[in-house]
């Protein structure tokens, strides 16, 4: 269960738990605005995970990034990162471990838009929807 793991978790004690708690957890802190810690989640994942879906990790660990940027008002940052991560991320279209790939590269983009645009409003981060699975 994800409620194992905590924002005191150390990311060695990661290898502990599930592929998918971690993704859970990582997409968690995304969600609460965390995008630092993402970030080292999804490193690990990354770098321990399933092999055949590193690009996956790695495009979500970009967007962590990407937002960790806006927040600190690095534009040229978050714009290099949505590019990267959203390329990354397009094979997974449109769902991919539960993950809403085509709505988070769409969001993604917006932020990128507005910020060109000089329309981006200040507080605008992305978040990570799931889907149910079906059974």
């Amino acid at each position: 269960m994800v409620e194992r793991i905590n924002e005191n978790t150390p990311i060695d004690d990661l290898v502990l738990w599930k592929e998918t708690e971690i993704l859970d957890y990582g997409i968690n802190l995304f969600n609460r605005g965390e995008f630092y810690r993402c970030h080292d989640v999804m490193e690990h994942l990354w770098g321990f995970g399933d092999s055949e879906i590193r690009t996956f990790y790695q495009g979500l660990l970009h967007l962590a990034v990407a937002m960790y940027h806006l927040s600190r008002d690095n534009i040229r940052g978050v714009k290099t990162l949505i590019d990267s991560g959203t390329e990354l991320l397009q094979q997974y279209r449109p769902c991919f471990r539960q993950v809403d790939i085509a709505e988070l590269i769409e969001a993604a983009e917006k932020i990128r838009k507005d910020l060109e645009n000089n329309s981006y409003r200040k507080g605008v981060f992305l978040s990570i929807e799931k889907k149910e699975k079906r059974r």
